[in-house]
């Protein structure tokens, strides 16, 4: 997230639950990112005008070097929080 509020939004029957809150210069996705089929288990709606960043599939295909010195300790840096 460069600006803004999102929230993930676990739907299941009838019921729906809140299930994370990404605001300015935190990280979400990072699951869907890993699972290799870009799958969310969560959809994400904005709470507030929002500009996010992202990594293009076909980026980190073309350029895995990149990917790994640019990224990587970034991603790492999320799982951890």
């Amino acid at each position: 997230m460069i600006e803004g509020l999102v929230a993930g939004i676990l739907h299941k029957e009838d019921s729906q639950m809140e299930v994370f809150r990404s605001g300015e210069y935190m990280l979400f996705g990072l699951h869907s990112f890993f699972s290799r089929k870009f799958c969310a288990y969560a959809q994400v709606l904005a709470l507030d005008d929002a500009k996010l960043s992202y990594i293009a599939y076909e980026d980190d295909k073309v350029r895995p070097d990149e990917f790994l010195d640019d990224f990587l300790p970034v991603i790492i840096d999320g799982l951890f929080e």
